[in-house]
């Protein structure tokens, strides 16, 4: 079987970033942390379910106060619908090639978890 080399990440907002869409606290180490994954992926990309709009008062203001680099605020988001985010919901991403980072486990589809819902 031939091993597929991620090309998408796609990271989650609340308690994987920052504390909530409320405090907004960004977690120790976030620019660093972002700057590596730009870094080591071609592509990344918002999956959340914090909305688009309410999501770039957040990077705006977190890229304004140097807690992340300043691309952040302009990542591309993606809109999704559902229970669960479902890689698939990524444009011209192959599903094997993209990875979720969520701290919500229950927001993974059970069978993407050996695939990549971290």
């Amino acid at each position: 079987m031939k091993k597929t080399i991620p090309k998408v990440l796609a990271l989650d907002l609340e308690g994987t970033l920052i504390s909530n869409a409320m405090s907004q606290i960004p977690r120790p180490g976030l620019s660093e942390f972002l700057e590596r994954c730009a870094a080591l992926f071609p592509r990344l990309v918002m999956f959340t379910t914090v909305k688009e709009e309410k999501f770039r008062q957040i990077a705006r203001l977190l890229v304004d106060e140097g807690k992340t680099p300043t691309w952040f605020a302009n990542i591309e988001y993606i809109n999704w619908q559902g229970e669960t985010k479902n890689l698939e919901f990524i444009p011209n991403a192959i599903v094997e090639e993209s990875i979720l980072v969520d701290d919500f486990k229950s927001m993974c589809i059970p069978a993407r978890l050996r695939n990549g819902c971290r």
